[in-house]
């Protein structure tokens, strides 16, 4: 085979692509490819199995392309598979220009197989664009599936610290009052009896509300929320360390555990928060006090 054909078929393929890309010369296409022609593009659509598939497919293109592309570097080899079959690869960078003044960067590689008779004619184009993203050491690309691992666990993480999220507000529904932020009946409850079999010494105090139906009916039950909320407020404050709970209405429970208040009899703790409570509910501003 002499060299001068081989370089010859690389010119044809180069120039098949100018034609293609730069000139958008279709008819000259329709004229160079064999009836036996297979084509498969970088679409996974573009497959075409015969020159009449192959035709259709080009006149829609025709019909749409509105953009030219500029060949900026190109590069071909090519193989004799016998004295009249030859197979051209390569690779072609260009960039893509459309009406609106916008360019895009294009890079394909494709093999190209020609018979030489009476001229040059295609039988088949096969085009690919490289996997940018594997790099040199890969068998096969891996970083798309090291992005697609990765956001799987952001969103897993995410999911996960939803669910637990959910779960804590589920147990502290189940344990305080929505209204005081105090804990429930059921789980006050719970705890003392814990307190109690661990052999916990303490002092169980139940606190209400003087009148308070009255402050409901005088000043409203929106009043009465707040006189609740700012009475568990320095209820907390100032047994910090105790188990309170709201077991219904206007009333609360309290355990006191010796060894919390180790210096104080029960009886000097319950006059201190009294003093206490004289300026702490100050915040409900009341025209009366709460007692």
């Amino acid at each position: 085979m002499s060299k001068s054909r081989l370089e010859e078929v690389k010119e044809f393929c180069e120039a098949l692509w100018y034609s293609y890309l730069q000139d958008s010369n279709y008819q000259l296409l329709e004229s160079i490819f064999d009836k036996r022609t297979s084509i498969i593009g970088t679409g996974k659509h573009e497959i075409s199995q015969s020159l009449e598939e192959f035709k259709e497919k080009m006149a829609y293109e025709s019909s749409q392309r509105d953009a030219t592309f500029i060949i900026i570097d190109q590069w071909n080899e090519a193989v004799a598979l016998s004295e009249t079959l030859f197979l051209v690869y390569g690779e072609i960078s260009c960039q893509e220009e459309t009406k609106d003044m916008l360019k895009y960067p294009l890079e394909f590689r494709y093999t190209i197989i020609l018979e030489y008779k009476e001229s040059w004619k295609v039988i088949h184009v096969h085009q690919s664009v490289a996997d940018r993203y594997q790099q040199v050491d890969e068998i096969f690309p891996q970083q798309l599936m090291r992005e697609s691992n990765r956001r799987l666990e952001e969103m897993i993480q995410k999911r996960t610290e939803e669910l637990e999220k959910s779960h804590a507000q589920t147990i502290y529904l189940a344990r305080y009052d929505g209204l005081t932020q105090l804990l429930n009946r059921q789980y006050m409850e719970k705890l003392v009896h814990e307190k109690i079999k661990d052999g916990k010494e303490g002092c169980l105090v139940l606190i209400d509300i003087d009148d308070f139906k009255q402050i409901n009916d005088v000043y409203g039950h929106q009043k009465g929320d707040q006189v609740l909320i700012v009475v568990a407020s320095a209820l907390k404050s100032y047994f910090k360390q105790d188990i309170i709970g709201r077991i219904g209405g206007d009333e609360i429970m309290m355990f006191l555990q010796k060894d919390n208040h180790s210096n104080e009899s029960f009886e000097t703790l319950i006059e201190g928060f009294q003093t206490f409570w004289q300026k702490y509910q100050n915040h409900i501003q009341l025209d009366r006090p709460v007692t």
